[in-house]
């Protein structure tokens, strides 16, 4: 799945749209099939998206002072720095509920143990 902008895909569809209008022509036929493809746009289903949370797995990953994190919605890691907005995950396009709170609240707590 691709969260899209339908918006941007009807408008980018309407620029090939024919403008003679010539009844039962070619021309007639193309509009026909271009209305029909904005008319599946404005029905298709909507998505909500994801949600999720970075989760902290490792600070200062391989001495390179950025930190390894786990999309709660997908498992998928990323590396990052602490100090970095990252407000989506690349792969499944939650946004981040936590974000750079959560960042710091956790790289604050590691450093306190050690």
């Amino acid at each position: 799945m691709r969260l899209i902008d339908a918006d941007a895909l009807k408008k980018a569809i309407e620029k090939y749209k024919p403008i003679s209008v010539e009844t039962g022509s070619f021309v007639d036929g193309e509009n026909f099939m271009f209305d029909n493809c904005i008319r599946e746009i404005n029905n298709a289903p909507t998505v909500t998206r994801p949600q999720g949370e970075w989760l902290l797995l490792r600070t200062n990953y391989e001495d390179s002072g950025n930190n390894f994190y786990e999309c709660t919605n997908c498992h998928y890691t990323d590396i990052h720095a602490d100090s970095a907005l990252v407000p989506f995950c690349w792969h499944c396009g939650a946004e981040m509920q936590n974000n750079k709170l959560f960042h710091m609240e956790h790289t604050t707590k590691k450093e306190e143990e050690e």
